[in-house]
């Protein structure tokens, strides 16, 4: 009987123990089916680079980051998340609306940017805050994709992400 107290006791501490690192950001999106609420969970972001669908290689994971950080951007917050399905999303706009909200990208002053894709799905995206859209006009996110898009076409996502990191640096820095 006491080993068998010993060992469920073990095992709820273990569960409780699971439950408390695998914590992650919850959002309620509504079901496209119904009236229905359903929750969505959002992992936390990982900061600059968030490699979800593991398009990168480690070295590159740190090469995208040191590079971010080089940009020395005053308060705006960029940051590259890649995925592999927009399920339970019904669009990649709206993917990228949730995270930002739920990473608090740009904060107060709505100026976060994130750069998204899917290697598998073949879709990509630039979503910025409200005080960044007259600086990220359609001609401008048009120039991003057209520097980034043939690189990816070619399977060299980290060159095409750091083309289109420094785009959007320049347009960051631009008057």
């Amino acid at each position: 009987m006491r080993n068998k107290m010993k060992l469920l006791f073990t095992l709820i501490l273990l569960t409780c123990s699971i439950y408390v690192n695998a914590q992650v950001n919850i959002d309620f999106d509504k079901d496209s089916l119904s009236d229905n609420p359903t929750l969505v969970a959002i992992p936390d972001s990982r900061g600059f680079v968030n490699d979800r669908a593991r398009t990168f290689t480690a070295e590159e994971v740190k090469k995208l980051t040191a590079f971010m950080k080089s940009l020395k951007l005053d308060s705006t917050q960029v940051t590259v998340l890649t995925i592999n399905t927009l399920k339970p999303f019904d669009s990649l706009e709206d993917l990228a609306t949730q995270y930002a909200n739920m990473w608090n990208l740009g904060r107060e002053k709505k100026n976060g940017v994130m750069l998204i894709f899917s290697k598998e799905l073949k879709k990509s995206r630039v979503q910025v805050g409200e005080s960044l859209e007259s600086k990220f006009t359609p001609d401008v996110l048009k120039s991003i994709d057209s520097l980034m898009v043939p690189e990816f076409v070619k399977g060299n996502y980290y060159g095409g992400t750091i083309k289109a990191l420094t785009k959007i640096n320049q347009q960051l820095k631009s008057k």
